[in-house]
């Protein structure tokens, strides 16, 4: 999916950072970060640091990127990349690694947080289309992934849209939540809009809750005709809420795991591909994918 979405964000200035005294000791204080170094100072490792202009991988992709990604060999007249995938993660996320000259988070109203930890991922909905991967040298025929099906927010690639990809939307493509189709289609593009805006008020919500220290928004609901599909080799296999439920594991908090594929009869090592999506919400149940586990 070489789509501009998924380049990382940038933070909005390269460094060094601006000295502030306030985060250093007094002179004539105990300086922990001297006794540390030893009177040695760490050298600093900006050659590593990627400028604001590029990205972690000194590319970044373009609209005519996304044109020629592949789609699937096996399937390619339905599973094709999809254009609403947007990568989820912080400002200069490449240098966010908890090193002493990290340098991350440099955005938003508080350009000197630079807050290392995150929970990022690849942001999807229902109108993002497929997601493409190659599994190189898969050996015993298993693909778990883990998801964040408690994302707050969908991906901003998908604002407006009211079909999947958001070309060619036609009522019977056109994607809603908890309720069928209206009969008129003007009616049911209305309805679509409106959709669309409890997002936004979503988010508006979330805005005004922040300024008074409620930080988190309610987890969205999931709608009736949800549906994540996954294809392993151009074969499709769809789940319901219910059905992709019986399959969840929770380790540990905030962490959710999903044993998609268990062939026992696999022979490899070989290259699997694994396509995934949503369908059925809209924007309205939005996920991260934030790992794929293949042997």
């Amino acid at each position: 999916n070489k789509h501009p979405s998924m380049n990382p964000p940038l933070n909005s200035y390269d460094p060094p950072d601006v000295y502030q005294s306030s985060l250093f000791p007094p002179a004539g204080e105990v300086n922990v970060l001297a006794i540390v170094e030893n009177g040695v100072p760490y050298a600093k490792n900006l050659a590593r640091i990627v400028d604001s202009s590029q990205d972690a991988l000194g590319v970044r992709f373009t609209e005519e990127d996304a044109k020629e990604a592949p789609g699937s060999k096996y399937n390619p007249s339905v599973i094709q990349p999809g254009k609403g995938w947007q990568r989820g993660d912080t400002a200069g996320s490449d240098n966010c690694d908890g090193e002493h000259d990290s340098f991350c988070g440099r955005t938003g109203d508080c350009l000197l947080y630079g807050h290392n930890d995150g929970r990022a991922g690849l942001t999807i909905d229902g109108f993002s289309g497929w997601g493409v991967f190659n599994l190189p040298r898969m050996e015993q025929g298993v693909i778990v992934i883990k998801i964040h099906s408690w994302t707050f927010f969908p991906p901003a690639t998908t604002a407006g849209w009211t079909c999947e990809n958001g070309v060619d939307c036609t009522p019977t493509e056109a994607v809603h939540t908890n309720r069928a189709l209206l009969s008129n289609d003007d009616d049911n593009h209305n309805y679509l809009r409106r959709e669309n805006s409890i997002v936004v008020d979503r988010q508006q919500e979330h805005e005004q809750q922040q300024k008074h220290r409620q930080l988190k928004p309610p987890v969205p609901a999931y709608c009736n005709d949800f549906k994540l599909e996954y294809a392993v080799d151009g074969v499709i296999t769809s789940l319901t809420q219910p059905e992709m439920e019986k399959i969840r594991k929770n380790p540990e908090r905030v962490v959710e795991v999903l044993e998609l594929y268990n062939n026992e009869t696999f022979s490899g090592p070989r290259d699997v591909e694994f396509a995934i999506r949503l369908t059925g919400c809209g924007r309205q149940k939005p996920f991260d994918l934030t790992h794929i586990y293949w042997i």
